[in-house]
């Protein structure tokens, strides 16, 4: 049986926000532990967000993410946190392993040295930016400001890769998006990010940039928000397998994933409108004429590759 690698969700903090639990299984929203297990996903990264205009301050609110984490990961046990090289060994005996991440720096709040902590805490991939400009770099959302990587930012990514953590473009603005490709360093990734050549949209990654990031063995995680996938008043499944074969085209099987940015969307596409609905992807991209063997690295092993070369 196939197992799904989700290389990004955004159900530990929207839970919270929804009055929800992440580990009792409900109704609202897209996921939580019992719908993901039952979707087949074998392994979620989930994201820790933070806002500057909420009332506490943004490292606060990861920080409550992460103790919601611990306190979910008490009460279902069938849930464990992939911290260490030995985790990915219980990965495929029926539970569910969780990596953290951290979108967006707001966080850090100016200074690298929150990431160690962040770090000792389970914090295992990293995005400089959200949409909006941080002490790091610009977004999507400050593009006609033309900024990249500050020196701030440039601090972090070789903090990020001493300790041992995969970097993420997806959010980046396109100048920050080539300053981190020549750095020549780390694990780059776009975990939620869809293919421009497809669909004009700012948070779409273009044909060059998805070659760049293959060329560094990294891959790109197919998001499920509709406006990334379709001008069409309903994207559909069928979206979905069109954006991940225009990767597989232009730069093979080995280069592409899912990360379907449940929770953190507020639509999703006619047959995958939660968790559970995974196993018709699977079908799917059967119908669309890939192999088994293409089939399983999309959905698995290819993040588990770039995963394992860095935790």
């Amino acid at each position: 049986m196939i197992c799904i690698f989700d290389a990004h969700c955004d159900t530990l903090m929207t839970a919270r926000e929804q009055g929800r639990t992440i580990w009792q299984e409900s109704q609202e929203g897209h996921g939580d532990f019992p719908r993901m297990q039952a979707g087949r996903v074998a392994c979620q990264i989930l994201a820790l967000c933070s806002s500057r205009e909420k009332d506490s301050s943004p490292l606060n609110q990861v920080l409550i993410g992460i103790a919601d984490l611990h306190r979910a990961l008490e009460e279902h046990p069938g849930a464990f946190l992939i911290r260490e090289a030995e985790d990915w060994q219980r990965l495929r005996q029926g539970k569910l392993g969780v990596l953290l991440a951290l979108e967006g720096c707001d966080a850090l709040e100016g200074r690298p040295e929150p990431l160690e902590v962040l770090f000792a805490l389970g914090v295992r991939c990293l995005s400089l930016t959200w949409n909006l400009r941080n002490e790091l770099a610009d977004g999507v959302g400050d593009e006609t400001g033309g900024g990249g990587l500050t020196r701030m930012g440039r601090q972090v990514v070789k903090k990020a890769i001493h300790l041992g953590m995969v970097l993420d473009v997806s959010h980046l603005s396109t100048r920050g998006f080539w300053d981190a490709m020549e750095m020549n360093e780390g694990v780059w990734v776009a975990t939620h990010s869809n293919c421009r050549a497809l669909m004009d949209h700012p948070r779409n990654l273009t044909d060059d940039q998805i070659k760049a990031i293959a060329a560094r063995d990294g891959v790109v995680g197919i998001n499920f928000y509709p406006p990334f996938l379709t001008t069409a008043p309903q994207a559909t499944i069928y979206d979905v397998i069109r954006h991940i074969l225009h990767v597989v085209e232009l730069v093979g099987p080995e280069h592409v994933g899912l990360g379907s940015d449940f929770d953190g969307i507020d639509a999703c596409p006619l047959g995958l409108e939660d968790v559970t609905k995974m196993p018709q992807l699977v079908e799917s991209l059967g119908e669309a004429g890939l192999s088994q063997r293409e089939i399983s690295l999309i959905l698995w092993e290819n993040w588990l590759r770039v995963f394992q070369r860095v935790v």
